[in-house]
């Protein structure tokens, strides 16, 4: 099974959804919130800056699996089920507004994904592959 692949670095970064097997809910209320990135792009450097200029939030966090898929993820946090779309609103907002800042740049280069910088997120990558299995 091939595990590293090569990526695209992008200025132009865009989110497919929440995924469900890495976020916490409990009670109502999740305190870990994790989405997906289009798969096989990867935030660039500056736009992870940059971003984080923007959403000021120390506990999130920028990850990808061995198979080239990016997530952000804000943990230590308290979103009620009912407030999640406005989270994710608010945030696609700031996402749009990073991207129009960089250019949209869709494609700055292509790189290995072990290459990226991006902590490798080991859990993920698990659960793919007994979904794959």
């Amino acid at each position: 099974m091939k595990k590293f692949t090569n990526v695209l670095i992008t200025n132009a970064v865009f989110l497919t959804g929440i995924d469900k097997a890495v976020s916490s809910f409990n009670s109502g209320v999740f305190d870990k919130l994790s989405f997906q990135i289009k798969p096989y792009y990867c935030p660039s450097e500056k736009w992870i800056s940059t971003f984080q200029q923007e959403f000021r939030n120390p506990d999130s966090q920028f990850s990808i699996t061995e198979k080239g898929v990016c997530y952000i993820t804000f943990e230590n946090i308290t979103i009620k089920a009912v407030e999640v779309q406005n989270f994710a609103n608010n945030l696609n907002a700031i996402i749009k507004k990073v991207n129009v800042q960089l250019g949209n740049e869709k494609i700055v280069e292509s790189v290995p994904v072990n290459e990226t910088g991006l902590v490798t997120n080991h859990d993920i990558s698990t659960i793919l592959d007994l979904i794959e299995s």
